[in-house]
């Protein structure tokens, strides 16, 4: 078989397997239209080469098929999914493509796996500069970053797998794919893990399109990293194919036990932060201070004096804050660490009036207002939290004057909640409004090893994120 026979057959047996491949993996009927939906939104496309470390023998099995092919996501033009299949002679292409149509749920698993980087946005430079913070120390962070990624999902695609009709098919997948250990699940924790083992995960071998790691005795190819994280227009369209995918499985995966899985993957965080817990005391505390207030009233009296004379007795009500948050879109802000900020803003709904959402890097980017938050649901606060827009660079001028110009009459009754670096111009614009700014409470939630603000001046609580 020559090889652009091997690249059209092998493109149509793909796309074939794949459609019905993927329903079935994620819960679906063969024919649903979630699997279609997301073709339509994220293609394929099959490239391959020749390569003389390629090993292959006569008769090709299971681990031939993993070791000779790499999946990557190109977001060069289209965003699409490329197989790439790694030949050493034209005379095994005929063997790949008949151990593709038997092992088929092999392929499934990588175009779900690429689906699942795309949504955590793994791709994207928040993500990158995040997990590059949390091992300042380590001399090549790519390499075990790229692993952690892969393992995060290894651990999600196993109770996808499980859930699905293709139990079986995991027990082989899982022998040649890097896992976690048991209990490890998020990224960061499996990060750190990872980052204190002896010996490190090696790359052996490198060309323009894939790596070859080795971690705990196997090796496995990897797709070389691609430069979303460091170029700017790619970062915006990852962040938007991540929408776009979360969309089509929402609206194409009701009922769908895998569809859900996946939801409840990018929705139910569960990262082990200090943080979390010192600004939900924080938040909480202040919230309750500025919303229950009581007054002397003559409706009811007391019965302490009651001997000597009538006293007005203590009657409490509850007050409502009103809340800003401002992100800094170009400031390393993981959505992951905004979500839990919604959330504990969320459980706290009863209380406010007011949510007032400010995106920002240079520019004031995204604005929301929404009053009576009791009526504002989950889905559509990460919907808010999941659309990315981003420029660059860092100011928060525009922000403290769309503060200022809301003419806010009680500022006691606000809480400003700052996502950012804060590498910013922070010190210099924040006098120009000081008037209205330093009587509002003021959360500096700030990644670690960034800037803290100096509360003595701003006032305010820092809070230091991993």
């Amino acid at each position: 078989m020559k090889h652009n026979e091997f690249i059209n057959k092998m493109t149509n047996e793909l796309q074939k397997q794949l459609v019905t491949a993927n329903n079935q993996l994620m819960g679906a009927s063969k024919t649903a239209f979630l699997s279609i939906g997301l073709f339509i939104k994220l293609p394929i496309r099959v490239e391959a080469f020749q390569y003389e470390k390629s090993i292959q023998v006569e008769k090709l099995g299971f681990d031939d098929l993993f070791n000779n092919l790499v999946v990557r996501t190109d977001f060069t033009k289209t965003p699409e999914i490329v197989f790439t299949f790694l030949y050493k002679e034209e005379k095994y292409l005929k063997r790949m493509l008949k151990l593709v149509k038997k092992h088929y749920v092999l392929a499934s698993y990588y175009y779900i796996k690429e689906v699942q980087h795309i949504i955590r946005k793994h791709y994207t430079a928040e993500y990158q500069t995040m997990m590059i913070r949390a091992i300042p120390t380590q001399k090549d962070p790519h390499i075990i970053i790229k692993l952690t990624c892969d393992m995060t999902i290894n651990k999600f695609m196993e109770k996808l797998f499980k859930q699905s009709a293709f139990k079986k098919e995991w027990e082989k997948i899982k022998t040649v794919v890097p896992m976690p250990r048991k209990n490890l699940h998020i990224d960061i924790d499996i990060l750190k893990d990872l980052a204190s083992n002896t010996p490190q995960p090696t790359a052996y071998f490198n060309n323009k399109r894939f790596v070859t790691l080795k971690i705990n005795g196997f090796t496995y190819h990897t797709p070389t990293s691609i430069d979303a994280h460091k170029t700017r227009e790619i970062n915006v369209v990852v962040a938007n194919m991540s929408t776009t995918l979360l969309d089509v499985i929402r609206s194409n995966g009701k009922g769908v036990h895998g569809a859900d899985t996946i939801l409840e993957s990018f929705e139910a965080v569960k990262v082990n932060t200090y943080w979390l817990d010192d600004f939900k005391i924080e938040f909480n505390s202040v919230t309750h201070r500025k919303t229950t207030k009581f007054a002397k009233t003559w409706k009811r009296l007391s019965n302490t004096y009651r001997n000597i004379f009538n006293a007005p007795s203590n009657e409490y009500y509850d007050n409502k804050v009103n809340i800003i948050i401002s992100i800094d879109q170009s400031g390393s802000m993981h959505i992951e660490d905004m979500a839990k900020v919604y959330g504990i803003v969320q459980q706290n709904k009863h209380r406010i009036n007011e949510l007032t959402v400010l995106i920002h890097d240079v520019d004031l980017v995204y604005t929301n207002n929404t009053k009576n938050i009791e009526n504002v649901s989950k889905n559509d606060i990460k919907n808010m939290v999941g659309t990315r827009y981003v420029k660059g660079g860092t100011s928060h001028a525009k922000v403290f004057k769309f503060i200022t110009d809301m003419k806010i009459k009680n500022p006691e009754k606000y809480i400003y909640i700052c996502m950012s670096d804060m590498y910013s111009d922070i010190e210099t614009e924040f006098p120009k409004y000081k008037k209205t700014l330093k009587h509002i409470a003021t959360f500096w939630l700030a990644p670690s090893n960034c800037r803290e603000i100096d509360t003595t001046i701003f006032g305010g609580k820092n809070i230091q994120l991993p």
